[in-house]
């Protein structure tokens, strides 16, 4: 009886099930990539991306300030709050009634630097 034979047999389909899963992996980010460059690349070809400053107010969330100052151009509501979150430099949702934060918004691109004038590097 050849033993080798059940034991080569065990390490190829552990093979075949590894190199499927990096697979997976693999493809699964490249279409998360394309999917946000398609809709950043949707976005530059109708608006521009600028910013402004806010003032918090008192009652004012995160998530209100992301829902009140949100445009399609960033497909979800999340990654526009994720957006505030980095352009603040914030470690958490907390914010603080007299604080300002900037809000990054798109503007349709003829008018983009008529009413905000504050832009910032990406």
């Amino acid at each position: 009886m050849k033993k080798t034979s059940i034991f080569s047999t065990r390490h190829s389909i552990f093979h075949i099930f590894l190199v499927l899963c990096i697979l997976g992996l693999f493809i699964g980010g490249s279409v998360a990539v394309l999917k946000n460059m398609t809709m950043e690349a949707v976005a530059a070809d109708n608006s521009q991306l600028s910013y402004h400053s806010i003032s918090v107010s008192m009652g004012d969330t995160l998530w209100s300030v992301a829902k009140d100052n949100y445009t399609e151009e960033w497909g979800s509501l999340s990654v526009y709050l994720k957006e505030i979150k980095r352009c603040n430099a914030l470690a958490s949702e907390e914010i603080t009634a007299g604080s300002s934060l900037i809000v990054p918004i798109y503007l349709p691109s003829k008018s983009a630097n008529a009413n905000y004038g504050m832009e910032l590097p990406r």
